[in-house]
């Protein structure tokens, strides 16, 4: 099932952008006609299944930060990760990262390891804000080729850690 995560994104940030005009504004209607429309967009989210809003929630996260993919980080509890990856093949999801402290990567790495992953190379990526006014921070990152058993394509995963 091909997902359409792109689209329900660019949505939401329409939404925020007339929300935040209205807001400016003082336009109480506006603001709440957004709120509605945002609330109504959550739903048809949550219409599509826990694991396409699980994965939608990952893409939104992702794209607010600058990153081409989606990103499991120390956060994201993935204790299950053939379902993941089953997920993620289902909404035609081709590639993400993984990002841990050093002892949790090795873990990590060894559990998508054992659903079918291989590791190799390095990419960059951006880390969540920590705090509301800050931007992403880069970080130096592996980057992980792993192909999936039974997947007709590899899937790239990466392993970061915080540049010196």
């Amino acid at each position: 099932m091909k997902n359409n995560f792109a689209e329900i994104y660019s949505q939401h940030e329409a939404l925020a952008a007339r929300y935040n005009e209205a807001s400016q504004k003082n336009d109480r209607e506006g603001m709440e006609q957004a709120r509605e429309e945002h609330r109504a967009l959550n739903e048809k989210v949550a219409a599509n299944g826990r694991a396409y809003a699980r994965l939608y929630e990952l893409y939104a996260d992702a794209r607010e930060r600058g990153n081409d993919y989606i990103d499991l980080s120390e956060i994201y509890d993935y204790k299950d990760e053939a379902q993941l990856i089953a997920d993620m093949r289902e909404y035609d999801i081709e590639a993400f990262t993984f990002s841990s402290s050093w002892t949790q990567a090795l873990e990590s790495a060894w559990l998508f390891t054992q659903n079918g992953c291989t590791l190799e190379g390095m990419v960059e990526i951006n880390e969540a804000a920590t705090a509301p006014s800050s931007a992403p921070r880069p970080m130096w990152s592996f980057r992980a080729s792993a192909t999936v058993t039974g997947s007709p394509s590899p899937l790239p995963v990466t392993l970061r850690w915080a540049s010196p």
